[in-house]
């Protein structure tokens, strides 16, 4: 996307998708059963991603029998994923390659969900509120985010992955700033919280010496950190929001 405000770059995403190979997200995903712990099997209900390539959390959506609706920038979004989504026996609506501050639309969704997308954003409020205006009256928004800012998971990815952390706004990964910007909007809280266990990943595996050396030194606590109490600010991967329009 091209807004200024932006942190990672359109080329680098396109870079990141050209290749990429469609699949569903495992059974054991976290963030599958983050959706599945609140969204039950429907009927005749919508779901809308903002920012949806390649699918990995609309396809959630999709299997619990929402139309599928989206817009993303990549340009393999309108006919690739569609084609996908299809072929997995999804209903699909509209998935056109769009920018989330461009675009215009009528309709509201009784879904409204975004992964791993605001976080990107210098103006994340902002986008937060055009993802509220697209959620339909008793329609729900879903946002969620990576945790880099807790302290644990800071420290990590300054040192193990720091390019990757340079392509996320940090400030805007507090799931209680979000909530206090859609309740004002009308919308009713029905999650907000970090979520999971300790669990780290990276965009790039390191090459240095030294930052390999401090992964196998973190992989052999892992075991033992993957123990500790879940829903924590300081170490747990993600943050996550629920809320309901009224």
């Amino acid at each position: 996307m091209s807004n200024a405000n932006n942190l990672a770059s359109q080329q680098y995403w396109d870079s990141a998708y050209r290749l990429h190979q469609f699949a569903l997200t495992s059974k054991s995903d976290t963030i599958r059963l983050w959706i599945e712990n609140h969204f039950r099997p429907v009927t005749g209900k919508t779901c809308f991603e903002i920012g949806c390539f390649p699918g990995n959390y609309l396809s959630v959506f999709g299997e619990l029998g929402y139309e599928l609706n989206g817009i993303d920038v990549t340009p393999r979004v309108e006919k690739d994923m569609p084609e996908w989504l299809s072929g997995q026996h999804f209903k699909v609506g509209s998935i056109s390659q769009a920018d989330i501050f461009r675009f215009k639309s009528a309709d509201k969704y009784d879904v409204v969900c975004s992964f791993g997308f605001i976080e990107h954003f210098k103006n994340w409020k902002e986008v937060i509120k055009i993802q509220a205006g697209l959620v339909k009256k008793g329609g729900y928004i879903v946002i969620e985010t990576p945790n880099f800012r807790g302290l644990l998971q800071h420290v990590l990815h300054y040192l193990l992955d720091h390019e990757n952390l340079k392509r996320h706004y940090l400030p805007s990964m507090r799931p209680h700033k979000w909530e206090k910007i859609l309740k004002p909007l009308g919308f009713e809280i029905i999650y907000c919280n970090y979520f999971e266990g300790f669990d780290y990943w990276f965009d790039k595996a390191p090459e240095e010496e030294w930052r390999k050396k401090l992964w196998e030194k973190l992989r052999y606590r892992e075991a033992r950190m993957r123990q500790w109490k879940p829903n924590n600010a300081l170490y747990s991967p993600y943050c996550g929001l629920i809320a309901k329009l009224k």
